[in-house]
């Protein structure tokens, strides 16, 4: 969707076609994360991973879009009410106050700890599922910030787990985050 918003090909109904996915996946986390408009649009136009920025044209069609207005404005009033309250409570019940000065924590930085928490929050019931099925039958090759890397002794039961871990993160997004059903979509597991 929000390659077409730039107006980036599209091949069929629902699957880009074009290979600027890091680029606008880069810009939007960061965007979620806290960071400006200024420094989104940078992201937009410079790429990443050996993939060049969109164009200006690009970058000007995708943020002037209703979608990314309304991310903006979500996020300048998720930073105005953390000015506010005065800082967070991660969803781990951690708080964490503003503090002023060069050094201290802005609202973009606690809103960037409080989106982290919430990663870390969805891929909890996977490490819980991970130690109940052991290390004889799975083992995590990477961690990364949002997801894991795993390898998996048996590659006949790989898809059993994929389902399983997939329905974990969706269920805890839909029952204790209350994200409407449409709105929780994985990217991948990545199996061995």
């Amino acid at each position: 969707m929000l390659g077409q918003l730039a107006g980036l090909p599209v091949k069929g109904s629902f699957r880009p076609s074009f290979t600027e996915k890091v680029v606008l996946k880069r810009a939007v986390y960061a965007l979620l994360f806290g960071a400006s408009e200024k420094t989104v649009k940078k992201y937009l136009l410079e790429g990443t991973e050996g993939v060049p920025g969109l164009t200006s044209a690009q970058t000007e069609q995708l943020l002037t879009s209703e979608l990314m207005q309304d991310i903006l404005a979500a996020q300048k009033n998720r930073q105005g009410q953390i000015q506010a309250e005065g800082g967070i409570t991660t969803v781990f019940g951690k708080s964490a106050s503003l503090s002023p000065g060069k050094t201290g924590r802005n609202p973009r930085s606690l809103m960037a700890e409080e989106m982290q928490a919430y990663e870390l929050y969805l891929l909890k019931p996977i490490v819980d599922y991970l130690l109940q099925i052991g290390s004889e039958e799975v083992t995590i090759t990477a961690w990364q910030h949002d997801g894991f890397t795993l390898r998996f002794k048996d590659a006949s039961k790989r898809t059993r787990h994929n389902s399983r871990i997939n329905r974990l993160v969706k269920d805890r997004a839909i029952r204790d985050l209350g994200m409407p059903k449409w709105q929780v979509e994985l990217e991948r597991v990545t199996l061995e």
